[in-house]
């Protein structure tokens, strides 16, 4: 089922940069998985999913990915939401290759 979760991962180049790359490769991915983006400005990308479960219950995923500067030429990225074990586990997958 959906459950909430965080991710931190620093990722290397100018938080613009990374956010117009992660917009690219992640942003694609979520959305050929069916989120939509919502809402998309140079601190953070914000995407939902809602589909039924039941003719009578809507699930509801959120995943917002955010975009800090962190020391000379990083970025932090924050990545949290609610969302099925399928995604969660991408980014927990994402954050141990990038570490």
């Amino acid at each position: 089922g959906n459950r909430p979760f965080l991710v931190e991962l620093v990722a290397h180049g100018e938080p613009e940069e990374i956010r117009v790359t992660a917009l690219r490769t992640i942003g694609r991915g979520l959305i050929g998985s069916g989120f939509e983006l919502v809402s998309d400005t140079p601190e953070a990308l914000e995407f939902i999913r809602v589909s039924r479960r039941w003719w009578f219950s809507k699930d509801h995923e959120r995943v917002v990915i955010s975009f800090s500067p962190h020391q000379s030429d990083d970025t932090e990225m924050v990545v949290y939401g609610r969302a099925r074990r399928k995604v969660r586990k991408g980014f927990a997958d994402l954050a141990d290759t990038s570490a």
